[in-house]
């Protein structure tokens, strides 16, 4: 009650709402003569609620961007002011695309709400039909499962870097997965390191998903698909993040090892 006494007090002409955790109240909503304006960092209504930068980079999306949006009621549901598109990169993380969708909606909140104070801009309705929800990111969602196709794996690290980061189990214990790119690889059961060359792995029909099959430059990982991760920076459990080739060398990690659950 004592901070919407100062609002109403205020009275503000706008109110500029940036990666808030929470519903605003109607009286809120209502207050500003030109309304509450939300700098959302995905291109709606895909991506609405609490981690569109995560998702976007978990799903192995190209594009993102920022949605300037008049705020009503429900969750990300306001009209959209405007939208700005940006590509994602290749192998980008959601802690480096977060810091360049922060500059982005910087930059252009500015602009476009001049235009909105001015009347120069008319807010569209959303298509609800089309909109697609996120959900809290939790650690337990961090759990590679090995199974899985390597380029969603691939995704799965770079969603959760840098929180609340990815991890796997070697003898029992915590590994945590900061790095990892899938590798080309043929039929013949080799990899094509970056010099081109097709070098031997250590896989067979017996080869199950999380077997450690390659020790170049990194940790090769055999996945669900038959594809290989290369994991190139990882955090042993209570320790600092090392590069995977220092963890190798450090641990005596030879091929044939698979990662699994705790237990």
């Amino acid at each position: 009650e004592q901070v919407r006494a100062e609002l109403e007090a205020l009275q503000p002409d706008v109110v500029i709402v940036i990666a808030y955790g929470k519903i605003l109240p109607p009286w809120l909503i209502r207050l500003p003569q030109y309304g509450c304006i939300n700098v959302h960092a995905s291109i709606l209504p895909s991506y609405r609620g609490a981690a569109p930068i995560h998702y976007a980079i978990l799903n192995g999306d190209s594009k993102t961007g920022v949605t300037i949006m008049h705020m009503d009621d429900g969750l990300d549901t306001g009209d959209i002011i405007d939208i700005v598109e940006i590509d994602i990169l290749p192998g980008e993380t959601t802690g480096q695309l977060f810091e360049r969708i922060a500059v982005l909606g910087g930059e252009t909140i500015v602009p476009v709400l001049t235009r909105w104070v001015n009347g120069e801009i008319v807010a569209t309705p959303q298509d609800d039909s089309m909109a697609t929800h996120t959900t809290k990111i939790t650690k337990e969602m961090g759990q590679i499962d090995w199974s899985k196709p390597a380029n969603e794996i691939a995704n799965l690290i770079r969603g959760l870097n840098p929180a609340p980061g990815c991890y796997t189990y070697l003898d029992g214990k915590r590994l945590k997965v900061w790095f990892g790119e899938v590798v080309p690889s043929d039929t013949t059961h080799c990899l094509i390191d970056v010099h081109g060359k097709h070098v031997p792995i250590a896989i067979s029909a017996t080869t199950v998903p999380g077997t450690i099959v390659s020790k170049i430059a990194g940790l090769g990982v055999f996945c669900g698909d038959g594809n290989i991760i290369l994991l190139t920076e990882v955090q042993p459990e209570n320790k600092k993040r090392i590069s995977a080739i220092d963890f190798i060398n450090g641990h005596q990690i030879k091929e044939g090892i698979v990662f699994g659950d705790s237990i």
